[in-house]
């Protein structure tokens, strides 16, 4: 059922990701537009999406030439959600950057953002199966369907550990969900393993906002301590928090108003529940990867573990 793949490692991977390359000019275009978003894919991050896509072919074992388009689909089409989650959070820097809001306007930034994602179908359209630029566009939507219950979960002002859990897997999951998803499609494998790449991807990027809410409360993360509290948002801490002791909702109040926590301990305490449970997906998501595996492959194996460890260490600066 499964192809044994040429032993790659994960410096093979991260080199594939760095070199992927972006063009967006248009001599048609009248305004500097293209210009502009270049600069965003020369410091665009760890790339982690288009390594799975690379990582996902290569179980598979798809051509990694092969692979680059959809690589390249997922990488603009997360940068653009960043664009437009930018202008919704009114950020004015990321990665040590001026944001495109900041540098532009907001009205400007989406339309960079629109640019983006309509350029992505494009590109697939020209080389992709219509089914696979179809789950695209349906990861897309649920992109939009979780910012929307996000923002709704903020202005009830609480959130259940049940509907965090929907946003991650809709706002941070779609796209990894794709990633998996996509080459398991492409090498035209049978339903169930197409199913079980879709729910790691979903489980991956609940596992991403997990361990982000966890470095919400990390005194050495470099960002503001509680900033989803100051926010005025709910997280996996804070609901774990509030679902056990309803009482703490006032020092929740006060450390927003004033910036005093009065209750670090047990803020400790629902972190380290969370920690947990992370530690627990992390584990599930290892067992499942193998699964899709051979005794020929056990390198692919520690690559993705390897991964799933550096996305921890990245939220847990020390």
């Amino acid at each position: 059922m499964l192809l044994s793949p040429a032993h790659i490692s994960g410096s093979q991977i991260l080199e594939d990701v760095s070199q992927l390359k972006f063009e967006f000019y248009r001599a048609e275009n009248a305004s500097n537009l293209t210009q502009e978003i270049a600069f965003l894919f020369t410091n665009s991050g760890k790339r982690f999406r288009p390594a799975l896509v690379y990582l996902f072919g290569e179980v598979f074992g798809i051509d990694r030439s092969l692979l680059e388009t959809y690589a390249k689909a997922v990488e603009v089409t997360h940068t653009a959600s960043l664009i437009h989650d930018d202008v919704i959070d009114e950020s004015v820097e990321r990665r040590k950057s001026p944001t495109l809001n900041a540098s532009f306007t907001n009205t400007q930034a989406i339309l960079a953002g629109d640019y983006l994602l309509a350029h992505v179908i494009g590109e697939l359209l020209k080389t992709s199966t219509p089914e696979i630029t179809f789950d695209l566009t349906d990861a897309i939507k649920n992109l939009a369907d979780g910012e929307w219950l996000q923002a709704k979960l903020k202005t009830q002002g609480s959130a259940s550990w049940k509907e965090l859990e929907e946003v991650a897997r809709k706002k941070t999951g779609s796209l990894m969900k794709w990633s998996c998803l996509a080459p398991a499609k492409l090498s035209q494998q049978p339903r169930d393993v197409q199913e079980l790449c879709a729910q790691m991807g979903d489980d991956i990027g609940l596992f991403f906002q997990m361990l982000d809410d966890v470095n919400d409360f990390n005194t050495k993360s470099g960002k503001p301590f509680g900033a989803d509290i100051i926010n005025g948002q709910q997280n996996f801490v804070t609901s774990h928090l509030l679902s056990h002791s309803p009482q703490f909702a006032q020092e929740l109040r006060h450390f927003k108003q004033t910036g005093e926590m009065t209750i670090l301990s047990d803020i400790e305490k629902s972190r380290r529940v969370v920690v947990e449970k992370s530690i627990e997906l992390e584990k599930t998501l290892n067992e499942r990867f193998a699964t899709l595996t051979n005794s020929e492959s056990s390198h692919l194996i520690k690559v993705f573990a390897k991964m799933l460890e550096k996305v921890r260490e990245a939220f847990s600066p020390s």
